[in-house]
């Protein structure tokens, strides 16, 4: 009985121990799929409260808070165009539409795992938040 092999070794612990680090692998990926939602949940007006205070341990979700943090407060300062005389509620339409694509890219770039600023406001934010 020398030559016998343990139950452990051979093939089948090499498919068992393959099979373990595949699964070890997906939680990975569950881990970043979760995170990429979450960062991208930011953008929806002042969920980045929420998000950033549950998840600071996350620099993906940390960043995209910070940005729908910014694009949130131009929002509000958005309003303020609708005391313009004549044009007012126009520009006020014009500037939250432009904000809401900006919202949309920024969210597009937390599920693709991006840490891009979005444009015109994600700019200012990097350098006040150095």
């Amino acid at each position: 009985m020398t030559g016998a092999s343990t139950p452990l070794e051979g093939e089948f612990f090499d498919y068992l121990q393959g099979m373990m680090d595949s699964f070890a692998g997906k939680e990975n990926e569950l881990a970043h799929d979760n995170e990429r939602w979450i960062a991208a949940l930011s953008y929806l007006g002042p969920a980045f409260i929420y998000t950033y205070a549950k998840n600071r341990d996350s620099e993906l979700i940390r960043y995209h808070a910070n940005q729908a943090c910014l694009l949130f407060a131009a929002w509000l300062l958005a309003g303020a165009a609708k005391k313009l005389p004549l044009v007012g509620s126009a520009v006020k339409s014009l500037l939250r539409y432009g904000m809401s694509i900006l919202a949309f890219r920024g969210a597009k770039n937390a599920v693709a795992l991006k840490k891009e600023p979005i444009p015109f406001i994600g700019e200012l934010g990097i350098e006040l938040l150095r």
